[in-house]
């Protein structure tokens, strides 16, 4: 055997000895990265990383040798790595992660379309920016649509993770509003906005103001001078919901407190480390008493003490809000609230701001709101005009749209295209989206699975081409309709 030289030790010493040196140098190594690979799982197990010394040390391994470790650290910091101010070490982690990180090419989500997922920005979505446009990528989607609840989505990280992935990103927001019936009565509703490309700032200024002077007396009272408001409404109106959504979680908390007293109290500390955002929502009072009561809610959950045949068992996050926390869907409002914005209102807006309208989860409304909804955004009249095209389809490749009510959904949109006025000539789709929470939509994973068209490339382009078309004033089209009718005659 050739001896070897032992390095910094100036003696010689045969290469078998130098072999086992190195052999268990290599185990000893090894048995080190099991422990830091061990110590990062554990971490991402944990979940809601925001602690400095944590991500400090997470962001410390996207530059270690161990592929292992950096993938591992990657993972971790893109997932559970939580806080608007972070959303930098998300992004570094992603570019880290990208190069070991392939679509799926057997995932029945290959090549689709999600126009529906929410993250955490959405109050109730479980996922960050980066995380969601990650997942989108592996299950190897080519575009997703990120919605927010009830507010602008003007964040910047999920179109930035989408553009390190190479997928499109659409950005939109998802509105309560409401539908009188023909009997007067009053259902709640959500509608759907994808938005196109951003106005001039001074544009959605103008348009925002209106919204100032509708809640004027709300920021009043919140002590928000109302001359600053109008000069930058956005942030008037992001202080506005965060205010109202306090004051509705102090409600709600005490609602839990009056009807089960200490059986379900939470916390300060406990509240707050159950948001995934930057604020706390009565969502986050479902998921505080989740990780807080799980083994009880899964057990079985008295609903009255002493009365065993009022017990009630929860199997996730979301059938705790359900159950604690959400507001009846249906009649819950008077027509005369103005806090729910109409119809009318959303589409005009949608107009002003170059936004295309999708009805969402059809099968959650009965079908005369269904159908209300239809009429009433078939035409929407500004300044004394009226336009078509705003509502471009309904979510029908979707998690929840099932039997009878999906057949019902698609032969009366067919007699529309067919019959309607308005939509002889803006037809209207149908739409995939998933409305995916992340964990806390366990039932509606992201990507539509085999629920979606067998043509996708096909189907991709129609999609696209939608959402591009243009909103255009009715008696147009009527005109030209004439013209075209003339020249055959």
């Amino acid at each position: 055997m050739n001896p070897s030289k032992l390095q910094g030790r100036g003696m010689l010493l045969p290469y078998s000895i130098m072999t086992t040196h190195w052999r268990n140098r290599v185990r000893y190594m090894g048995a080190l990265e099991e422990q830091e690979k061990t110590r990062i799982d554990r971490l991402w197990l944990e979940g809601y990383l925001r602690d400095k010394d944590k991500l400090a040390y997470l962001e410390a391994y996207l530059s270690h040798p161990c592929p292992e470790l950096c993938q591992a650290a990657a993972r971790a910091i893109i997932e559970e790595v939580l806080g608007e101010e972070n959303k930098g070490l998300r992004l570094r982690a992603l570019e880290r992660l990208k190069p070991f990180s392939m679509p799926d090419p057997n995932n029945p989500c290959q090549g689709q379309i999600d126009l529906h997922t929410h993250d955490f920005f959405s109050e109730d979505g479980y996922q960050t920016p980066s995380a969601l446009a990650l997942e989108a990528y592996e299950k190897g989607l080519t575009g997703v649509a990120v919605i927010s609840h009830n507010q602008r989505y003007d964040d910047d990280e999920a179109e930035r993770a989408a553009q390190i992935l190479g997928i499109d990103l659409f950005k939109g927001g998802e509105i309560v509003s409401y539908v009188v019936l023909k009997d007067r009565g009053v259902e709640n509703i959500h509608i759907l906005q994808i938005y196109g490309d951003n106005p001039p700032p001074e544009k959605l200024n103008e348009i925002l103001r209106f919204y100032i002077n509708r809640y004027e007396n709300e920021l009043d009272a919140l002590g928000y001078d109302l001359e600053q408001a109008r000069n930058n409404p956005l942030e008037a109106l992001k202080y506005l919901r965060l205010g109202s959504a306090q004051q509705l979680v102090g409600e709600k908390l005490q609602g839990l407190q009056n009807r089960f007293g200490n059986r379900l109290w939470l916390s300060e500390e406990e509240l707050h480390s159950a948001k995934r955002g930057d604020a706390v929502y009565p969502f986050t009072i479902a998921v505080a008493l989740w990780r807080k009561y799980r083994e009880v809610f899964q057990a079985g959950f008295l609903l009255e003490e002493g009365k065993p045949e009022s017990r009630l068992v929860l199997g996730n996050v979301n059938a705790v809000y359900q159950q604690f926390i959400r507001v009846e869907k249906t009649n819950y409002r008077d027509e005369g609230d103005e806090r729910t914005p109409d119809l009318k209102s959303i589409a005009t807006r949608a107009i002003l701001l170059g936004r295309k309208l999708i009805i969402p989860h059809p099968s959650e409304y009965s079908t005369q709101a269904f159908e209300q909804i239809l009429e009433d955004l078939a035409l929407i009249e500004l300044g004394g005009k009226k336009y078509a095209g705003t509502l471009i389809g309904v979510e029908y490749y979707s998690n929840k749209l099932r039997g009878k009510y999906k057949e019902y959904v698609r032969e009366y949109i067919d007699k529309l295209n067919h019959e309607h006025p308005v939509y002889q000539h803006f037809p209207l789709y149908l739409l995939p989206g998933s409305d995916s929470h992340g964990q806390y939509s366990p039932d509606c994973p992201l990507g539509l699975g085999d629920n979606y068209p067998s043509d996708k490339a096909r189907y991709k382009e129609e999609v696209y081409r939608v959402l591009k078309r243009p909103v255009i004033e009715f008696s147009t089209t009527e005109l030209l309709r004439e013209s075209r009718r003339r020249v055959f005659e």
